[in-house]
């Protein structure tokens, strides 16, 4: 079957098993949408039209999700066209549905700390610093391999999009969690929905808010405090595995703003002075 070919492909071009396990569903939600519509050969047409029907049966459908299941058939389709496996690309022509710019939000000092400590043990503790302190993806981290080589080189190596790696440094506060994290070892290997059963128990003992990507949301406070402290945006790009500056510029757009609030603030607040 051809997903079955699309998946093999993929996979050994880097893309993460999380991924193609995410993509999947949709390319058979589509292919049950075009066997329903008796259809054998797609066309840009019945692409826009899944896509609207989805809208219509589940109004509550984020324009995330939709965005995403445009992903899945692009990545799909591009893949069975460059294979010679389709004379035309049902994807041709449609596009991408925008998304909302949505106002960027972060964890405050305060919910760190209380994070921090109601985690219920080391490892807790160790994935909750290493996402503030290295702005990793939530796979990213999770699949890394964490060692005592790690401390020695004061770094970890990703492997982010596209089987692309790279080597992040880590501060203070990474050691001392990863020390601790290593004195009461060995612990049980965690995937990505224990991680996020186990944020969302922390995260209900803290008293925290939880936001809609509470991991994801780690990365954005991560990206938003080093532009704060004086960070170079390309090396944050480089730091968070963008190909370009077009999401850290979103970034800096924030940081500009908390500035310019503060520095308001600050002039304003200031008591009159008599000439």
């Amino acid at each position: 079957m051809l997903i079955e070919q699309w998946k093999t492909a993929k996979l050994s071009e880097g893309v993460l098993p999380e991924t193609i396990r995410k993509y999947e569903p949709v390319l058979r939600w589509f292919i049950d949408y075009l066997q329903a519509n008796n259809k054998t050969k797609p066309t840009r047409q019945d692409v826009e039209g899944f896509l609207s029907s989805l809208r219509q049966r589940q109004p509550s459908l984020s324009d995330y999700r939709i965005r995403n299941y445009w992903v899945s058939l692009s990545s799909f389709y591009t893949w069975a066209e460059s294979a010679g496996l389709l004379k035309s690309n049902p994807m041709n022509g449609v596009k991408a549905p925008k998304l909302p710019k949505n106002a960027i939000e972060i964890y405050t000092s305060e919910e760190i700390e209380r994070l921090l400590k109601a985690c219920a043990n080391a490892r807790d503790r160790m994935l909750i610093t290493m996402y503030l302190n290295t702005g990793a993806r939530a796979t990213e981290l999770l699949e890394a391999n964490i060692d005592e080589r790690c401390l020695a080189h004061h770094a970890i190596k990703l492997q982010g999009k596209g089987n692309k790696e790279r080597i992040i440094p880590f501060n203070g506060e990474c050691t001392m969690a990863l020390t601790n994290y290593f004195a009461h070892g060995p612990h049980e290997p965690i995937g990505y929905q224990g991680c996020l059963h186990m944020l969302y128990r922390t995260f209900d003992a803290a008293g925290v808010r939880r936001r809609s990507k509470c991991i994801h949301c780690f990365r954005h406070t991560f990206a938003c405090n080093y532009l704060l402290k004086g960070g170079s945006p390309l090396a944050l790009m480089h730091i968070l595995g963008h190909s370009s500056l077009t999401m850290v510029n979103r970034y800096s757009q924030w940081v500009a703003q908390i500035v310019a609030t503060n520095d308001y603030r600050k002039t304003f607040d200031r008591p009159n002075v008599n000439i």
